[in-house]
């Protein structure tokens, strides 16, 4: 069967938090595949509309689920992305190097994930000091290295016994 059109749509923020999603950030929520050659736009529109009453958010406008171009993924993202991949998986001790300290920040902040929370030592000469973060959860942290030789975040993954050295 060939479908004539395809509409995604996303939640609106508000929607997200009543779901008990992440209030930053806007959630896929469905996809709705129009079949036939006679389905009008405005059809999809009023379903659309009905769906949003349902979940009580019927006066929020929907946005579209494409919005970003393959242009607007930037090389450090990508290479952010990567890290996150690596870490998720890692088993043991594992390094990478990236290009900079800022992606090594970025991958920390997608590896950890909503609801992050500093990390303090809480003995010796630092203790007191924040010297990484952690996950909501606790299963993630990124502690940051700055006594070694050459500076870097260790990217330590609880659940499989993972330590990710990110040089950068």
């Amino acid at each position: 069967m060939l479908f004539k059109s395809a509409v995604f749509l996303v939640l609106p923020r508000k929607a997200a938090e009543l779901s008990g999603g992440v209030s930053d950030a806007s959630v896929p929520l469905i996809g709705l595949v129009a079949a036939g050659v006679g389905l009008a736009s405005d059809a999809i529109e009023e379903g659309i509309g009905a769906l949003g009453r349902m979940l009580g958010i019927g006066g929020e406008e929907t946005t579209p689920l494409v919005t970003a171009t393959a242009t607007s993924i930037t090389p450090e993202l990508a290479e952010a992305g990567e890290v996150v991949q690596k870490a998720t998986a890692a088993v043991g001790d594992q390094t990478v190097t990236v290009s900079s300290e800022g992606v090594a920040r970025q991958a920390a902040d997608e590896f950890l994930g909503p609801g992050k929370q500093p990390l303090i030592q809480n003995y010796g000469s630092r203790a007191g000091q924040q010297i990484g973060w952690k996950s909501a959860d606790g299963l993630r942290i990124v502690r940051i290295d700055t006594g070694a030789a050459s500076p870097h975040y260790n990217f330590q993954n609880l659940a499989t016994g993972g330590n990710l050295h990110v040089h950068f």
